[in-house]
């Protein structure tokens, strides 16, 4: 068996203008892989100044994994929160906030996933009223052919 090439990372986002960020995973018993309020410096060493975050965001996902399949990636963020709709349309109610889905995918070797949504997680987007992002990059590879 063929060891994957490709990466993928997966992210559900909470974000909006400040709202506090202790009251998310009180309310849905997950907690963020990260977190940054409005005002916190970007950690960007490259920059001659400093720059600031602009929303308050909460994210929970995975990190870079070796992958065939987006639905690994998508399941891992997405299944825990598929029971938690209500909560999650309640948190943006109160706090003005909104959700995203980010799916970042790195080709390597022309070698891409396999990239699509199932109807339980269009359902559930759709429901929640968030927002999909794809994020594709693919390296350069030189092609037997």
């Amino acid at each position: 068996m063929f060891n994957p090439v490709s990466e993928v990372k997966v992210l559900f986002s909470m974000f909006g203008e400040d709202f506090p960020l202790e009251e998310i995973p009180k309310a849905l018993g997950i907690k963020p892989t990260e977190t940054y309020q409005t005002g916190d410096v970007i950690s960007d060493k490259i920059a001659e100044e400093p720059k600031y975050h602009k929303e308050t965001v909460w994210n929970m996902g995975t990190g870079y994994e070796k992958s065939y399949d987006v639905k690994e990636q998508l399941d891992k963020v997405l299944k825990p929160l598929l029971n938690k709709k209500e909560e999650i349309i309640g948190i943006k109610k109160k706090y003005g906030i909104e959700c995203r889905i980010l799916i970042f995918v790195i080709i390597e070797k022309g070698e891409a996933p396999a990239m699509y949504l199932e109807k339980e997680y269009i359902d559930f987007v759709s429901l929640i009223g968030a927002e999909i992002q794809w994020d594709l990059y693919a390296n350069p590879y030189v092609s037997d052919f």
